[in-house]
């Protein structure tokens, strides 16, 4: 077996790994969890079992009413962004809508919000050269 053949299999292998891992890792959660409530059941320490049960249930509860929240703010949906409000040099607001004005335009807000630190005095002469 030569390196290029062992690095494919190990590239095989770490993508099966991955894929079972991303669709198995809610039942290892829950089954964790019935193992859990099970070990605390046979030592005979139920308020233990019982708080994981409450935990358990309000994890299932706050996943429910984010799902209804997204889908109420219409949050599930990945578009990009298409238009956006800028100030032109006359001081007046303006929508953009081309993407190479948009993009202009995020630079140039970037640039003064992080530019905001020149005058002070952290980045004046004594402490710029240390």
């Amino acid at each position: 077996m030569d390196l290029a053949e062992c690095d494919r299999h190990l590239t095989d292998a770490f993508r099966a790994y991955f894929y079972v891992k991303k669709n198995c890792a809610w039942e290892w959660h829950v089954h964790h969890n019935q193992s859990l409530v099970e070990a605390l059941e046979a030592k005979w320490d139920k308020g233990s079992a019982a708080a994981i049960r409450a935990r358990m249930k309000r994890e299932k509860k706050q996943r429910e009413m984010g799902r209804a929240a997204r889908r109420i703010r219409q949050r599930n949906n990945k578009v990009g962004i298409l238009k956006a409000m800028t100030t032109n040099n006359e001081g007046m607001r303006i929508w953009i809508y081309e993407e190479a004005e948009l993009l202009e335009a995020m630079a140039e807000s970037n640039r003064n919000r992080q530019d905001q630190c020149r005058p002070t005095p952290f980045l004046q002469e004594p402490l710029l050269e240390s």
